[in-house]
């Protein structure tokens, strides 16, 4: 059950309405296309999970991207606050107004984050810990690197402007290398959702233009055989390519 409830966690109420939709209509499509079998929709019933699962992690992939936008902003943000002369605390409430103005107040970014460490250092929080949960929250890399520095230099001392900014140098040069791929990659991304798609259209345009020409497909079992290795070697195939143009780094 608590499985069940995670998978819908991310999701409002029409976000999850809307994406059930989905599901439906695109087995409705392979129920239609593939076995002429509109009984079939019946599966969906095992496969609605299966779905949102998939598309949460969608939804992650495309949230961390944003994060990591906002991210650099702050660091830079907090780059020039640091040997413009204010302190840490000053910095980070700095950044929280340069991402506000830069990306609006989106829902779970960085700018909220913001909110909750200028909270806790109004409560007397050592700054410290508020990073520490904010990483947490945040769950990227490049967070943490940042955080784990700012604490082994409060914890030993040294020169806090000079080595967070070499570090927020590397940082950033890490995600601009980050946001280079995705650039060099998109036009790749594109070209391999239209294949995948294009086998769908295809007969999608002879179902609807010749009613007979899958007939025999759709009347004995050996059709269904073939349909369903078909939908498979489909299903793999985009698998593989949407696995080919994710590069991490």
């Amino acid at each position: 059950m608590k499985n069940i409830k995670a998978c819908w966690r991310g999701f409002s109420k029409q976000e999850l309405i809307m994406e059930l939709g989905k599901g439906f209509f695109l087995c409705y499509m392979i129920a239609l296309l593939f076995y002429n079998q509109i009984l079939l929709l019946g599966c969906y019933i095992i496969l609605w999970y299966p779905w949102l699962y998939y598309r949460e992690l969608q939804r992650n992939k495309k949230h961390k991207k944003e994060m990591l936008e906002e991210l650099k902003e702050m660091l830079l943000s907090i780059h020039n606050s640091l040997y413009a002369g204010y302190s840490l605390e000053n910095a980070l409430n700095l950044a929280r107004g340069d991402i506000r103005s830069g990306f609006g107040e989106r829902e779970n970014g960085l700018e909220h984050q913001l909110e909750k460490i200028h909270v806790g250092l109004g409560m007397n929080v050592p700054v410290e810990q508020l990073l520490k949960n904010m990483a947490q929250e945040v769950g990227l890399e490049e967070m943490n690197q940042f955080v784990k520095i700012v604490l082994i230099v409060k914890r030993k001392g040294g020169n806090l402007v000079e080595i967070l900014g070499q570090t927020i140098d590397h940082l950033n040069q890490k995600i601009q290398v980050k946001e280079e791929i995705i650039t060099l990659t998109s036009a790749k991304v594109l070209e391999q959702r239209i294949m995948s798609a294009m086998p769908f259209l295809i007969i999608c345009y002879v179902r609807f233009t010749s009613p007979d020409y899958f007939e025999t497909l759709y009347s004995n079992v050996a059709g269904w055989m073939i349909s369903t290795i078909s939908l498979c070697v489909l299903a793999t195939a985009y698998i593989m390519g949407s696995k080919i143009t994710e590069i991490e780094v």
